[in-house]
């Protein structure tokens, strides 16, 4: 990140690093392709891609919901949706990208669209 060569996964991997230090709650999210961050505010779970708000230059993308992040995001499944085989795969095939824990985006409160100058 620093030297300007990380992608998805270092960005989420640095924030999730960063907010420790803080004491906020994170975990990262996969899908087959991509991961940002979940983050939890005051017991509530939003997400935050960093990659999106960086390449869009904006924060669209910061402390969103899952409605609006499934827009043009795919969650991968939870681990406890798929059978062993296709977690750890066969003789002639990969598993398959999963999440081992899913929280629930919902809230607002912290969105940017929400705060007011």
């Amino acid at each position: 990140l620093v030297n300007g060569y990380a992608l998805c996964q270092g960005y989420a991997e640095v924030y999730s690093y960063l907010l420790s230090l803080v004491g906020i709650n994170s975990t990262t999210i996969s899908s087959q392709d991509h991961i940002w961050n979940a983050v939890e505010l005051n017991g509530d779970w939003y997400n935050v891609d960093l990659t999106w708000n960086d390449t869009t230059q904006s924060y669209i993308y910061f402390n969103i919901t899952d409605k609006e992040l499934s827009l043009d995001h795919e969650t991968a499944p939870h681990y406890s949706e798929l059978t062993d085989s296709e977690i750890v795969g066969t003789e002639t095939e990969a598993g398959i990208w999963f999440n081992v824990y899913l929280p629930e985006c919902t809230e607002t409160t912290y969105s940017y669209a929400n705060i007011k100058d």
